[in-house]
């Protein structure tokens, strides 16, 4: 057939055929195989527009390149279902990127109410949803060109949503393609040769050309797959060819022109993609050579192509390392048969800037780049400037494990494993006159996985990786880590010379991971693991402490600290030195300064909505039901002159003012603060060391404060948060980011105390009373006292109606 009749491989397979029946068999599945794909590989460009193309053409440099890098003298010793694997994995691994239309319109949400979906089709969206709920970023940018009635930019980004899900996933669907042809198309004959069934080892070899070559670990892609008698199948080295032969397939033909010009791409990744393999003039590839050159218009061009090229580089590099190591009992010749010499490195000379008339560069790039000199970033990190104390390494660690055990309790919650009870105890001990620091938890724990990929990456955080995302949508949960920052555990460098942990994963009800050990001998030095010992599923941190850092001298400070840490946390019990903590909400601080006065009224608030808990103590100048901005509370007189002694309303506090007499007669009125706003923040569970409203000092006020909560009365408080806003935390978690998030929920919390104080309030003048006087400074807080007002009185009078 035309599509292959010059290729090489192909040749050689119709030679073999000559004299055997079966091989001639074999061809016809070949010929009928990249008629199929070739068909259907047609429908891709629809669906995949802002993609580099998959379409024919690729399919057919595939084959050539596959030819390209295989030595003449080793495609003579191929076998015949070697070279057949060969010519139709080239024109079968992408099929996956074109699904059929009725799941095009799954992933699109075309599908009518009254279309009934097999549970297969409900899989699929099912695990289309699940991706995009993993996808925050992308959701938002959706929902923002949505609510900005931008609808031209959030179909765009929907469709790149859904190409994406296609792309990144369809190595794994091809096996479902292939599953069909072997069952349902005639000319396939079962795929099988002789009575060698292939079709498992071809899905395997097409899924494996999106995975890392190294860590393929499957029955599936061996070196001697007995076939017939003295005929094996070396998938893996098919694997590794069809590999390469993808990633080089690497030019200015997969974008051409004339498509690229009337194609809207307007994602900018696609933009950067097509851009890159346009700019590809000419390319040399063989066994012994790999060199491209490009003329870029753009120094992200260049860095693209470049960095491109160096991705190549690594995969030549990992590919060598699988055809070196190739080894099995049953051949001793394999090196000698699959001999593929590979070039160590890919050639850029020739990718450069273009050029003008005169032959000057129109652009001039170095590839150069940031280098942060390690441990002065971490002396900087672990600095006192940054954390403000050294105890807030132990914070850290106490935020990992609630998380770790709230996270457990969601996934047994799933599992249908209701006995499960959240632990976690702190120990202090000396050993050898060493100190020491220890927590243990009985949480999620973590695995190999979570260790090199989150835990040991400083600024990535496991709760937000897909994996983890993807997790949460399936079992619908809102569950939010109190841990958001990612360089939270590098704080314990602060105090500790020496970090153990030891950890199991849970994966399931009934199965957990290998335990871990593993030894951090400081920042700079050994971080190594091992096989564990631990039985339990959880986490155990060992800090050895620094000399300076006796904490066995302040166990009752660092127990105080703990304690007003976690006053919110009464999902957990939590053990101080085998001494249980009580971890139930607070009581209402009952603070000297509030001193009980005759014309000041105090009212008392239950708080739970919206995310928020606790109590709310608010201070107000009433007399008779009525209340008062101001009101004279005591007065003498000295010497014919009144002086009097009056309080006041002020933002966040009631101020008292006395009046004075001076040297030279005349009177002078000082004022200091009689009541302020006072207490303590949670953000699930933990304790904000910052307070979330404005200082009543002027003088104790700086610029970064002035977005905080003002309120024209005083009010003594104990909140937790939990709710849908993302309240942002500095990196120390000691001061509250005031952005957007942070003024939805000072909306929503005014909104709310203001709405529960009203209805304290059961005499209709009392209401406007209250209204009239307590106006605030701000635009917000009125309108929201207005609001709050209004809705009181009417329902006041749908009452006594």
């Amino acid at each position: 057939m035309k599509a292959i009749v010059n290729s090489k491989i192909y040749n050689k397979l119709l030679d073999l055929s000559e004299d055997d029946l079966d091989v001639k068999l074999l061809v016809n599945i070949v010929e009928n195989g990249v008629k199929y794909a070739l068909n259907r590989t047609k429908i891709i460009i629809r669906y995949m527009d802002e993609y580099t193309l998959h379409d024919e053409t690729h399919l057919h440099r595939i084959l050539t390149l596959m030819e390209k890098l295989i030595p003449e003298s080793t495609l003579n010793n191929l076998k015949p279902l070697e070279l057949s694997l060969l010519i139709l994995s080239a024109y079968f691994h992408d099929l996956g990127m074109a699904p059929m239309e009725k799941e095009i319109k799954i992933y699109k949400g075309l599908i009518s109410k009254e279309e009934k979906l097999s549970k297969e089709e409900e899989k699929i969206f099912e695990d289309f949803n699940v991706y995009c709920e993993a996808k925050v970023s992308l959701k938002h940018r959706i929902e923002h060109a949505y609510k900005n009635e931008d609808i031209g930019l959030a179909r765009v980004l929907e469709n790149h949503r859904v190409t994406e899900y296609i792309r990144i996933n369809h190595g794994k669907k091809v096996k479902n393609i292939i599953q069909e042809i072997e069952n349902k198309e005639t000319w396939a004959m079962g795929l099988r040769y002789k009575n060698f069934s292939f079709g498992k080892y071809l899905s395997k070899i097409c899924e494996s050309h999106n995975e890392n070559i190294l860590e393929i670990n499957n029955p599936l892609l061996s070196t001697s797959i007995p076939v017939a008698s003295n005929e094996y199948l070396n998938s893996l080295f098919i694997a590794v060819v069809l590999r390469l032969a993808d990633i080089l397939d690497f030019d200015a033909e997969r974008t051409p022109d004339v498509l690229y010009n009337h194609l809207d791409i307007r994602n900018p990744i696609s933009m950067q993609e097509w851009q890159k393999h346009r700019s590809i003039q000419s390319w040399s590839i063989s066994s012994e050579r790999i060199m491209f050159a490009a003329e870029c218009e753009h120094p992200a061009i260049e860095k693209t192509i470049k960095d491109f090229c160096n991705y190549i580089e690594e995969e030549l590099y990992a590919c060598k390392i699988v055809l070196n190591n190739m080894y099995d009992r049953q051949r001793e010749d394999l090196k000698t048969i699959y001999d593929m010499p590979l070039p160590y490195e890919v050639e850029t000379m020739e990718v450069r800037a273009k050029v003008d008339y005169d032959g000057n560069p129109i652009y001039i790039y170095k590839d150069l780049s940031f280098n942060l000199d390690q441990n002065e970033i971490i002396k900087l990190l672990m600095g006192t400037s940054l954390y403000g104390n050294s105890h807030v390494a132990f914070r850290e660690l106490l935020q990992n494990a609630i998380d770790a055990c709230r996270f457990r309790k969601i996934c047994s919650v799933e599992w249908g494993d209701i006995g499960y009870k959240s632990i976690i105890k702190i120990k202090t001990f000396e050993d050898q006159g060493d100190y020491y620091f220890e927590i243990t938890d009985n949480g999620i724990g973590m695995d190999e996985d979570v260790i090199l990929n989150y835990f040991s990456n400083v600024g990535k955080s496991y709760y937000k990786s897909e994996e983890f995302l993807k997790f949460k949508t399936r079992v619908k949960s809102n569950f939010k880590p109190i841990s958001n920052f990612g360089i939270g555990f590098l704080s314990c460098f602060m105090v500790a010379d020496q970090i153990k942990v030891q950890t199991t994963k849970i994966v399931d009800r009934y199965k957990s991971s290998q335990a871990l050990d593993l030894t951090l001998d400081s920042l700079s030095g050994l971080f190594y693991f091992n096989k564990g010992t631990r039985n339990e599923v959880g986490t155990k941190v060992t800090l050895k402490l620094k000399k300076e850092h006796k904490i066995t001298n302040n166990i009752a400070e660092l127990k105080d600290y703990i304690t007003k840490l976690v006053s919110f946390s009464d999902d957990i019990e939590l053990y101080f030195n085998e001494e249980l903590i009580e971890t139930s909400e607070k009581q209402l601080i009952e603070d000297y300064h509030w001193t009980s006065r005759s014309n000041i009224e105090y009212y008392t608030l239950d708080i739970c909505e919206s995310g928020i808990l606790g109590k709310i103590k608010i201070a107000l100048i009433e007399v008779d039901d009525l209340f008062y901005n101001s009101l004279i509370v005591n007065t003498n007189d000295v010497e014919g002159i009144e002086l009097n002694e009056t309080i006041k309303i002020s933002d966040n506090q009631i101020k008292q003012e006395t009046d004075s007499i001076e040297f030279d007669g005349s009177t002078n009125s000082g004022w200091s603060s009689f009541i302020e706003t006072e207490g303590n923040f949670y953000l699930k569970g933990i304790l904000v060391e910052d307070s979330i409203f404005k200082s009543t000092g002027f003088w104790r006020r700086s610029y970064k404060d002035f977005n905080k909560i003002e309120w024209p009365f005083p009010v003594n408080f104990e909140l937790n948060y939990d709710g849908e806003y993302n309240i942002n935390l500095n990196a120390a978690r000691d001061k509250i980011i005031l952005d957007e998030e942070w003024d939805k929920f000072k909306y929503i919390l005014t909104q709310i105390i203001l709405r529960n104080l009203v209805k304290q309030f059961e005499d209709v003048n009392k209401i406007i009373s209250f209204k009239s006087i307590y106006k605030g400074s701000t635009d917000e807080y009125n309108e929201i006292l207005e609001d709050v007002v209004n809705d009181s009185l009417k329902e006041m009078k749908l009452v006594k109606r």
